[in-house]
């Protein structure tokens, strides 16, 4: 639903009942003076609305030979984005190794979805990182889901974590 406020105080209020749960519209409004068709404002700029979205993105794809590289510690990752429309990013995680549930969150990286893109951060230690996706919602991927590689401290590469 769009609110709309004006001098006089009164609110206009406009639903569009055509949407669907999880998609993304976008909409610009426009004011009209007393006499319509006469006095019109210009148009405001877009604004994005993601109805009911309570789903994150899925996960993004990367191929671990190519893609992953460790440099001193250092992680470098070439990955495509997931398609989903409301993506807006990713999050590297580290998890606990006392608390496999509790995730220590290391960097995010912004993107667009379904592109390729980049991203690099330092690694404090060897252990399981998680890179979970996120939505312009505001939706993660909750702990336990998203890609996960361990790193083993020395070696230039991460790889598959076991079990996952």
């Amino acid at each position: 639903m769009a609110k709309v406020t004006y001098a006089g105080a009164a609110t206009i209020k406009w639903s569009d009942s055509t949407v669907k749960q999880g998609r993304a519209y976008r909409y610009k409004v426009t004011a009209f003076g007393p006499i319509l068709g006469v006095s019109e404002s210009e148009y405001s700029t877009v604004g994005r609305v993601i109805v009911n979205d309570l789903t994150p993105p899925g996960d993004i794809t990367f191929d671990a030979d190519e893609d992953i590289r460790i440099v001193n510690g250092e992680l470098f990752l070439d990955y495509i984005a997931p398609p989903d429309e409301d993506y807006i990013g990713v999050r590297v995680y580290l998890e606990d190794p006392g608390l496999a549930t509790r995730h220590i969150l290391l960097t995010t990286e912004f993107g667009l979805p379904n592109e390729p893109d980049q991203l690099s951060t330092r690694l404090p230690f060897a252990g399981r990182y998680w890179f979970r996706t996120i939505d312009a919602a505001g939706n993660v991927q909750p702990v336990g889901e998203g890609v996960s590689w361990d790193w083993d401290g020395k070696s230039r590469w991460l790889r598959a974590a076991q079990g996952i």
